[in-house]
């Protein structure tokens, strides 16, 4: 029962979140990133249809990033799980601040 619960409030958020390994591969994610199953791909191919890693991601640290087709500018908030003896992986949310760019 709590693991349900948790799952309807990870997948309530608008914003992608995914939890990636230190190889950029998709551990978890929820249903705003997609409805279909991508563990074992990237998450810069599943994103943003990439074949390399975004240019200014800094795992671990808040960043910005920009694409431009459509323009779309992401506020990327982001953290490092690490637990002893285990490898690193990073928690991402993805909030659009396109519109707000453009008001300003």
């Amino acid at each position: 029962n709590i693991k349900d619960q948790w799952e309807v409030t990870f997948n309530s958020f608008t914003d992608p979140i995914i939890m990636i390994d230190s190889d950029y591969n998709l551990l978890q994610y929820n249903r705003a990133v997609s409805q279909k199953n991508q563990i074992k791909a990237k998450c810069f191919q599943v994103l943003f249809q990439r074949e390399t890693p975004c240019i200014g991601c800094l795992r671990g640290k808040n960043f910005k990033v920009t694409y431009p087709s459509p323009r779309t500018t992401y506020e990327v908030h982001s953290i490092t799980l690490t637990a002893e003896g285990e490898p690193e992986h990073f928690v991402l949310q993805y909030h659009d601040i396109s519109q707000r760019l453009l008001l300003e």
